[in-house]
């Protein structure tokens, strides 16, 4: 399968097929139905990059690098007791930008949950994504909320959201070998490094070995071409890894923060298996990844 870079068309709040894309977003949070005891408290509260910081003080900053825009948040009450939902609707700049946010707030003991394009659900918070929204949903009032009152919020948000499916790059993670669950979008420095400018990593399992699958995304071949070579390029001068080999479009390499690596361009994609001991042992990962993405 080819990288691509998906073309996206802002969206808002609707109620399905009823309002038209320019209507207030805040319309569908005010007016979700998802068990008669849980009542709207009124209040549909909206931020934006100028003012999220007092909504969510140490946290704001997290969701700048992914086009955040806009943030909507309804409290429904559940009758004659201290119980609340709170439900916080974000919008970000792409599908794959809101999905990086959802997967950083999915957490590792978390139960799918069918509502969105992928949705988690634990005790205390449920969290899903779909097209360019991301949307959290938090108890208060206690220290836990069932499953299915939660699974119930959540599809009720999701039926007042645009449609939205996974975006196309999160199945270049989908090799053999990759730990599900711990597959992560970010929109820049991937691994830390500022030449990685954007794409996916997860945790992976082969031949007995816990290593790490990442593939860069870039805008054209030349690009990727580029990344791979500002890499060769660190490695090299900076002292901190050595380069054992390199092909044209291969690099074999120590990498002092990251041990073994192999990294090959796939067309517009850098694809790269990191493994605790030699990079010889991350060729066998790297045939299961380049299956993938060549599809």
């Amino acid at each position: 399968m080819r990288c691509l870079t998906i073309l996206c068309v802002t969206l808002s709040f609707v109620v399905p097929t009823a309002l038209a894309a320019d209507a207030p977003p805040e319309t569908g949070l005010a007016a979700l139905s998802f068990g008669a005891e849980w009542k709207f408290d009124g209040t549909v509260n909206q931020y934006t990059a100028d003012d999220l910081y007092t909504y969510i003080d140490g946290e704001a900053e997290f969701f700048f690098p992914y086009g955040f825009d806009h943030c909507w948040s309804a409290r429904y009450a559940k009758t004659d007791t201290e119980l609340a939902l709170v439900i916080d609707a974000y919008r970000l700049g792409t599908p794959l930008e809101a999905y990086g946010v959802y997967a950083s707030f999915r957490r590792p003991e978390a139960a799918s949950m069918a509502a969105g394009a992928e949705g988690s659900v634990t005790e205390s918070l449920c969290v899903f994504y779909q097209g360019r929204f991301f949307v959290q949903i938090a108890v208060s009032g206690a220290s836990e909320m069932t499953a299915d009152v939660f699974t119930a919020c959540a599809k009720a948000v999701a039926a007042k959201l645009p449609a939205g499916e996974a975006p196309e790059e999160i199945k270049l993670l989908r090799a053999e070998g990759v730990v599900k669950g711990t597959e992560r979008y970010l929109p820049k420095s991937l691994l830390g490094y500022p030449f990685f400018t954007k794409g996916l990593m997860a945790d992976a399992e082969w031949d007995g070995i816990k290593g790490r699958v990442f593939v860069v995304l870039s805008d054209s071949d030349e690009k990727a071409a580029a990344i791979l070579d500002q890499y060769a390029e660190y490695l090299s001068k900076q002292g901190n890894g050595a380069v054992i080999s390199r092909e044209k479009d291969t690099l074999t390499a120590t990498d002092t923060m990251y041990k073994g690596v192999l990294v090959k361009r796939a067309g517009k994609c850098v694809l790269g298996v990191i493994n605790p001991d030699t990079p010889e042992k991350s060729a066998a990962m790297m045939v299961k990844l380049e299956a993938v993405v060549k599809k």
